[in-house]
């Protein structure tokens, strides 16, 4: 029956998120000829509608957020990574201006709003087999939100975990971001329960789920830093994973 129940629900899922996007489209395209702040404010509109439609699933989302963060701080947010819907989740959370993200570069043709954003608004496509150029993208990307005071969103894994196991960090990236931007402070994400609720993409959604999201205390920085504050960020979210499955907080079915 649970399974019957899943694939009920995700048809009016799938044709909600479809409308949220088409609603959204020309209003971003237009916002997006003028500013990056104004395309910003609509995109997270758009990202905390996205997750509402994860409602009609009956998906519960568990935020922690702590005291120490402010929405919409200049700040780099260091998140692991469990599927598709952490962007809109981390995106609702971190407020506007709307974060910047380094997405994977087939995202920018072919999605209505998501590959239009990536494109205008200074996000850092990424293409794993060729590292030099990410990096660029991931500098430049950098460079211009320390010049703008846009926080940034990296996911140091460099993949998604599909079976909600902590990969090991790549370092490279989240180095270079910390090097450009000395002076942004780091905000450790730890989310579970992403990768299975996403585990069949969208169809079927499994039906009364839960996704936990904790944003942590900024990081102190320090000059010369980045390797450190990477390999602390790591310990910081696999201790919060730890501590919620121990817990039984999000269980391996992700219910």
């Amino acid at each position: 029956m649970q399974r019957i129940r899943d694939w009920i629900f995700s048809i009016p899922l799938l044709a909600a998120i479809g409308t949220t996007l088409l609603a959204f489209h020309p209003l971003i395209r237009i916002t997006g000829l003028f500013s990056y702040g104004a395309m910003g404010r609509l995109v997270v509109a758009m990202e905390r509608t996205l997750v509402r439609c994860f409602r009609i699933c009956a998906v519960r989302i568990e935020k922690e957020v702590a005291p120490g963060y402010r929405p919409g701080d200049p700040v780099i947010l260091l998140a692991n990574h469990q599927s598709n819907f952490d962007i809109p989740l981390i995106g609702s959370i971190a407020g506007t201006p709307a974060p910047r993200f380094a997405a994977h570069h087939r995202l920018r043709r072919g999605i209505p709003v998501v590959s239009y954003v990536i494109r205008r608004g200074g996000y850092a496509p990424i293409d794993r087999t060729r590292p030099r150029e990410a990096l660029r993208a991931i500098r430049d990307m950098a460079r211009r939100s320390n010049d703008d005071g846009v926080p940034l969103v990296l996911f140091p894994e460099g993949k998604r975990a599909r079976d909600g196991e902590l990969l090991p960090f790549q370092p490279a990236g989240s180095a270079t971001m910390l090097v450009v931007a000395p002076d942004m402070p780091v905000v450790p994400v730890a989310i579970d329960g992403a990768w299975s609720l996403m585990k069949h993409g969208l169809f079927p959604t499994p039906y009364g789920h839960r996704v936990r999201i904790r944003f942590h205390e900024p990081l102190d920085r320090a000059p010369g830093d980045a390797t450190d504050v990477v390999a602390q960020t790591r310990e910081v979210i696999a201790a919060t994973l730890a501590e919620w499955r121990a817990a039984g907080l999000v269980d391996r079915a992700g219910r």
